[in-house]
């Protein structure tokens, strides 16, 4: 069974809902989600947003962006052309009026505005959502253009960065870079020093700090990256781990056998020389579609990125941040404990659930709801349908009409309860890095350790199922898919008539 087809199976699950652990599971793995499409599914079921969703608007009064934050997105936005790779600018000699692609090259251009404007409009949206609690960074807009370009749906954009801004981006989007800054400084070196201390102790010795890898964590490798479905393959991962997982991401750039190389043959070990290698990482790496080189495949370092945290997870930071160069760090330590810094919080409860209801459950629910709120138009639609076919009208048709409108009632019930998923009590807010076994219930089973480990929450190696034991499931899934696509056809054509 390809991988894609194991992806659908996920999210189209016969059952109604969607096995959010073994979904994590193939966004860690080679490939990721593959695709755009499924990547807009994806994403979306792992942070618990659909389009189905209904914006609350709770701004009173109203929040409005000041002209000096639209004036820099703007600014930013108007310099995002990389970002939409899937449109080739054509040779167009600006001189010659008469240049047989001009009309080609004006076509290219009105594309890029449109997507820069949605660009725009979407990055200025979730600041005002923030009400003046989120702020604009340069580099949010590289985020933003991976979301828009791979989701192409300006609306559940909006929703899913404003949730990641409240969340995974907090901290960068907070009034400074103080929390990130402590982030950094508490957890890279101390990392770097426990797997690879020839390597820490070259870099220490050039005082070089860790803020060379800011870039990478508070833009998840997007702004060095400069390549839509390398960055959209990067999103996969660390939407489907803890937040710290980015930080664990560069320190197996940086210890990597090629990097380290780099950075250890360098003609001197002084800081600009050393800053220089370690910034300039990222271009080592091969992107989606690159085949044979030196450089080094992106799934390499999050294997190893994965065995990092299995082995140091994030409730063990702390612990080993006391230890690291004889308490040099204590203080800062100290300062992260007062700060309550988002990163090293517990993970949101959406983040560690187990399952979610599949795209169809709730559209079935969101007809059935529509269906409840107008059940005179309903009514009226399908009296109309009845005398177009009969010149006479059907006898007893409001006693039909309120039968169907109980039925839907009931099934609307019945719907709801049977859309029931795993929630847990609220994580306390502890520091990550204390109190790590804030998770659901069932993260006990061993199953899917590869997905939990990346959050911290698992230690136990995975074991793979035997094929025989993998394909049964899915094809009865499948049959079971499409006998309930085949009735819910027939049920629509039925209550159309």
């Amino acid at each position: 069974m390809s991988k894609s087809h194991e992806i659908l199976s996920t999210l189209s699950s016969p059952g109604g809902v969607v096995n959010l652990w073994k979904l994590r599971e193939l966004g860690l793995t080679s490939g990721g989600f593959l695709n755009s499409e499924l990547r807009v599914s994806a994403w979306a079921k792992l942070l618990h947003t659909s389009k189905f969703d209904v914006d609350h608007d709770d701004c009173n009064p109203p929040y409005t962006n000041s002209e000096a934050v639209i004036s820099q997105v703007q600014r930013d936005v108007e310099r995002s052309l990389w970002h939409f790779d899937d449109y080739t600018p054509p040779k167009f000699d600006p001189q010659s009026p008469n240049s047989k692609n001009k009309k080609a090259h004006q076509k290219y251009t009105k594309k890029i505005k449109a997507k820069q404007k949605i660009l725009s409009v979407v990055i200025l949206e979730v600041l005002r959502k923030g009400k003046g609690k989120t702020h604009y960074f340069q580099g949010f807009h590289d985020i933003a253009s991976i979301f828009i370009s791979t989701i192409s749906d300006a609306s559940l954009t909006t929703k899913i960065l404003f949730k990641l801004s409240q969340n995974n981006f907090k901290d960068s989007m907070s009034s400074d870079f103080t929390n990130i800054s402590l982030a950094l400084r508490t957890t890279i070196f101390p990392l770097i020093s426990h797997f690879d201390p020839e390597l820490h102790a070259f870099i220490k010795e050039s005082s070089v700090e860790p803020f060379f890898a800011l870039s990478w964590i508070i833009t998840w490798f997007s702004h060095d990256i400069r390549d839509v479905k390398t960055a959209a393959r990067m999103f996969d991962v660390f939407l489907c781990s803890h937040a710290l997982f980015p930080i664990y991401v560069a320190v197996a750039m940086i210890c990597h056998e090629k990097n380290r190389m780099v950075v250890l043959g360098v003609e001197e070990c002084e800081f600009s020389m050393v800053h220089s290698a370690l910034s300039g990482l990222p271009r080592n790496m091969a992107k989606i579609g690159e085949c044979g080189g030196d450089k080094i495949d992106y799934q390499v370092l999050i294997d190893r990125a994965v065995e990092y945290i299995r082995e140091i997870p994030p409730r063990k930071l702390r612990e080993l941040g006391e230890k690291y160069n004889k308490g040099e760090i204590k203080v800062l330590l100290e300062e992260v404990e007062v700060k309550g810094i988002a990163m090293m919080q517990p993970p949101p409860d959406y983040a560690v659930q187990a399952e979610v209801a599949t795209d169809w459950k709730l559209l079935e629910e969101n007809r059935v709801r529509n269906n409840n709120k107008k059940p005179k138009e309903r009514k009226s639609r399908s009296i109309g349908r009845r005398r177009s076919v009969k010149t006479t009208p059907a006898p007893n048709s409001s006693i039909s009409t309120s039968t169907s409108t109980s039925t839907s009632t009931s099934t609307s019930t019945s719907t709801s309860t049977s859309l029931k998923t795993t929630t847990s009590p609220k994580s306390k807010i502890k520091l990550r890095f204390e109190n790590d076994d804030a998770t659901k219930e069932n993260n006990n089973d061993e199953s899917f350790s590869h997905s939990k480990t990346a959050f911290g929450v698992g230690n136990t190696p995975p074991r793979p199922a035997p094929a025989a034991t993998l394909m049964m499931p899915t094809l009865v899934a499948l049959i079971f898919t499409a006998g309930a696509i085949a009735f819910q056809h027939h049920y629509n054509y039925n209550t159309t008539l």
